[in-house]
């Protein structure tokens, strides 16, 4: 519990930075932002304070799971995924079974980018991928125990396609 409230007061900070950034955003001149989204330029200037900040969560279903903090923690959260990006804020949820309870569908609905690693079934590889994926083809159930590290890669381009996502003496 004393790592849940951590989590939640930290949440809500990061909820309020959100609210911060939207208006530092809405303040600035047309010409400076003309499609009301952090750039690198913006980001790059120190005085408006929009440099990216990442949240990564680790088993997200124990948040969203919890009887007290479940709801705000998928409120906030779900506000992350949908705005956050042109904010300079990105959200990175893992957990093994990205079911609608371990992970709400306000929020998987808005993931764009995917990684699967190995799943066990045509279910669990379309809950990750996204609907019809392993009929098409898109089986991360062709893993085997040995390809630690090789995931589909899916919502960034036109295809899913196959990453190593750690990467041992790279180039």
């Amino acid at each position: 519990d004393d790592d849940l409230e951590y989590a939640v007061a930290s949440m809500r900070e990061l909820k309020q930075e959100l609210r911060r950034r939207a208006k530092v955003i809405r303040e600035l001149p047309k010409d400076l932002c003309p499609e009301n989204k952090v750039t690198p330029l913006l980001a790059s200037n120190k005085s408006l304070g929009l440099h990216p900040i990442v949240i990564c969560v680790d088993e997200c279903q124990v948040w969203f799971e919890h009887s007290e903090y479940g709801a705000e923690l998928e409120a906030i959260c779900t506000d992350l995924v949908k705005r956050g990006p042109a904010l300079g804020m990105v959200l990175i949820l893992a957990t093994q079974r990205p079911d609608a309870k371990s992970l709400p569908t306000g929020i998987s609905a808005n993931a764009v980018i995917r990684f699967c690693l190995k799943v066990m079934g045509q279910r669990e590889n379309d809950m990750v991928l996204g609907q019809s994926m392993h009929r098409n083809g898109t089986k991360a159930t062709m893993f085997s125990r040995d390809d630690k590290g090789i995931c589909y890669f899916a919502g960034e381009g036109d295809e899913p396609r196959i990453v190593r996502s750690v990467y041992i003496d790279a180039p």
